[in-house]
Formats: structure tokens, C-alpha cells, sequence
């Protein structure tokens, strides 16, 4: 049965859905795998996508189900770059740019957020107009793991390891392990 899904898929994909995702998408590279084990290349309904007109998808990139690409209407969008791998449940909300380099691994449940609610004014703070927290750049070859959070206004250098469940919320100078809330640097990497 999964071959036959697969076949229709890949049908889809090159009459209708390869064409529908250049116009949709910022840009959109070639080879983009979808869903469970990213065996489908049709972006399957668990997947949430927000304003995908402001999102770049590289080459090669692997997308797992119930991921959200959110980026607000206002904001400056998200650019996934090539080889990229991004895990089930995980959540990238983008007001500020938000940019992953090359070959960066995403566990599951893993956010990334470049913005903020307005708090300053009197009232709700859900009726407050919605602000940037800075631009969020996630180096080459990087792994996030699961459960950790990378807030705006914050550049890590190429192959940084995000422990488990660490909260970011500074940049990291060189390759090293962030981990804690808030993350601190505990080892370099060479």
C-alpha cells in the first residue's frame, strides 16, 4: 500500500504540486522531502505552513509531519538552507529573519522564535501589535535537539550543538555545546 501511495505521490508531485510550491514558495529547491520518514514529496496536511510566500527552501532539505513554518505577514521570513533536516512537532515562528545554514539538524519539539507579544501598552497584551526580537542564525552543520529553544537575537557559528531542552538566548562565538536555561557554553567543539 505505502508504494502505492508513494507512486501517486510522486505522480502529483510532477503534474501539479511541483509547479504550485515555485510560485508559492519564496524558493523552492529540488529534491524537498515530506512527512513521515520524508518518503513523499506533496507537503502533507499535518504540516503547517504560514505565509510561504517568505519562506526559502534549499535543496535536499527534509521536512517531518507536524512541523510549523510560521512566519508573520509583517515579518522577514524563514530560509532553510541546503540539506537541512527539520523534526516532527517542531516550530519555527518568524517575525525577524530567521536563517538555518546548511546541513543543520533540527530534533523534534524544537522552537525557534524572532519574535515578541507588545507588552508596554495598557490593555491585552493579545490586542498588542506583535514586535521583532532580532534576527535568529542558526550556523552550518548545527544540531538542535529535542525540546531546546533558540529565542530571537541570537547567531550561533557553525556546528554548535544545542543540548536537550536548553533555552538560547545569546550567541555563541565559536563550534562549542550550549546547554542549560538559560544555555551556557560547557565544552568548545574542534
Amino acid at each position: 500500500m505505502l508504494i502505492i501511495k508513494k507512486a501517486i505521490d510522486r505522480i502529483l508531485f510532477k503534474l501539479y504540486f511541483h509547479g504550485k510550491y515555485k510560485k508559492d514558495f519564496k524558493n523552492y529547491g529540488e529534491n524537498i522531502r515530506w512527512g513521515r520518514n520524508f518518503g513523499f514529496l506533496i507537503i502533507p496536511k499535518s504540516v503547517r505552513l504560514s505565509c510561504p510566500e517568505k519562506i526559502e527552501i534549499g535543496n535536499d532539505c527534509e521536512i517531518d509531519e507536524n512541523v510549523y513554518l510560521q512566519c508573520h505577514f509583517k515579518g522577514e521570513g524563514i530560509v532553510i538552507g541546503e540539506g537541512s533536516r527539520i523534526n516532527a512537532h517542531t516550530h519555527i515562528q518568524a517575525f525577524s529573519k530567521i536563517t538555518l545554514g546548511a546541513k543543520v539538524l533540527i530534533a523534534p519539539f524544537a522552537m525557534l522564535n524572532s519574535g515578541d507579544h507588545g507588552y508596554g501598552e495598557s490593555g491585552a497584551i493579545m490586542d498588542q501589535e506583535y514586535i521583532a526580537s532580532g534576527e535568529i542564525l542558526i550556523g552550518e552543520g548545527s544540531w538542535i535537539a529535542r525540546g531546546s529553544q533558540v529565542l530571537g537575537n541570537c547567531s550561533l557559528a557553525p556546528r554548535t550543538v544545542v543540548a536537550a531542552g536548553a533555552v538560547v538566548t545569546k550567541s555563541s562565538e565559536g563550534s562549542c555545546i550550549l546547554a542549560g536555561v538559560p544555555a551556557r557554553n560547557i565544552r568548545d567543539l574542534t
